[in-house]
């Protein structure tokens, strides 16, 4: 069973090529070379030269896999009918060229794919339909007719002058009790016949150079993480499935968002940037105007800073700012709130059931450290996980609202 492992993609030829129509050509790539089955006859020089104009040559099989791949090219990719045409002196079947040539020294078979006659030699000899006098020149891959036998009966220079390598597309011979090879095993034929051809590219590394920002951190194309400014070379598979090389000349930048909170004016660290000053308690809206690196806040509640950097924008955390002052006294009752034997509780008595309230908590510093909403409560409590010191607890209700000062022990 012949498996198809192939990705097909276009890619563009290494110069402008007449000697084939670009409808008659079936690409793929396989292994990070292209590969093309030429669907147009010509004799096995005319197929080589007409390689090497397109940049490439008749193909070079080195191992199973890439016999297997490029078979199932021919048949399943190309689908190249098995009886195309008849090759009379290779058994009256159809063949596709490919690089393989005795045509400098009978016998000594090459790969020979850009027909300069010269190449690796892979094959001495021949087989057991000739003068079985044929092997493979240091184990090197080879897949002539009756190899899947056991014992290969090709090449066999039948009737002299056979000088060219191919697939067979069928059994031959065909139309007789005999098997001399089978589908997807090479024959050696005469070099005139006009068939169709398998074309091998050498893979092409292309480069590019390109500028880009990350805020933070930046991915490159292949999924490496940078961050720091620098110059980087990163490589991907290109459309032709080739290294390409990718020159980076990468800036990073890193938002400061730290928040300095002086009685009730927040100013950030970061400078000659873009500033908006957002409400964190109505989902972060805008304050309409605060767009200088300090805001003073005009009513109690928690603000953050949205900080623009070109393409970068980060938000700070939320700092809570306490202008109005409230009494500390309770609203309409005492408000009671003391410290539990689990010194991280804080339990609050409102002294009346209370339809909605929030609590939240605040350092020194005004950031908020805990923050949780109840519904229709009198007794609360909330659990403050910081190191001990002094802290505020804002209770909100509809109609009320009170900072109190609690000191953690």
């Amino acid at each position: 069973m012949i498996v198809l492992l192939v990705i097909t993609i276009g890619f563009e030829l290494t110069s402008f090529s007449q000697c084939v129509l670009e409808e008659n050509v079936y690409s793929f790539t396989y292994l990070g070379k292209n590969y093309e089955v030429v669907t147009e006859l010509k004799s096995w020089s005319e197929a080589a030269a007409c390689a090497v104009e397109r940049g490439g040559y008749l193909t070079e099989i080195d191992t199973q896999e890439e016999q297997d791949t490029i078979y199932g090219a021919i048949i399943h990719g190309a689908e190249v009918p098995v009886d195309y045409t008849t090759v009379v002196d290779g058994g009256g079947i159809a063949y596709v060229w490919i690089g393989a040539s005795d045509q400098y020294t009978e016998g000594a078979w090459l790969w020979d794919g850009d027909g300069d006659n010269s190449g690796i030699n892979f094959w001495n000899g021949q087989g057991a339909a000739g003068l079985n006098d044929g092997s493979s020149v240091d184990e090197l891959y080879n897949n002539w007719g009756g190899s899947s036998s056991g014992s290969p009966k090709e090449p066999d220079d039948y009737g002299d002058g056979q000088d060219g390598a191919a697939i067979g597309l069928a059994k031959w011979p065909a139309g007789i009790d005999l098997t001399l090879g089978n589908a997807s095993e090479w024959n050696d034929i005469s070099s005139d016949n006009s068939l169709y051809f398998m074309i091998e590219f050498d893979c092409q590394e292309t480069s590019s150079n390109i500028d880009e920002t990350g805020c933070g951190s930046y991915i490159s194309p292949s999924g490496k993480v940078w961050t720091s400014s620098d110059s980087y070379h990163d490589t991907i598979v290109n459309a032709a499935g080739c290294d390409s090389v990718i020159t980076i000349n990468l800036t990073i930048i890193t938002i400061d968002t730290t928040v300095i909170l002086n009685g009730i004016t927040l100013t950030t660290n970061a400078t000659g940037v873009e500033y908006q000053w957002l409400d964190c308690d109505q989902a972060y809206s805008i304050i309409n105007g605060e767009t200088n690196q300090s805001y003073t806040a005009t009513s109690n509640g928690n603000f953050a800073v949205k900080i623009t950097d070109g393409p970068c924008v980060d938000t700070s955390a939320c700092y809570a700012a306490t202008p109005v002052i409230v009494n500390e006294q309770p609203f309409e009752d005492e408000i009671i709130v003391y410290q539990g034997t689990n010194r991280d509780i804080f339990h609050i008595d409102l002294g009346d059931i209370t339809q909605e309230v929030l609590l939240k908590v605040a350092d020194l510093n005004g950031r908020v450290v805990e923050s949780k909403s109840f519904i229709q409560s009198q007794f609360m409590k909330i659990e403050i996980d910081t190191p001990p010191g002094i802290y505020f607890i804002t209770v909100t209700t509809e109609t009320h609202q009170a900072v109190i000062k609690i000191i953690k022990k």
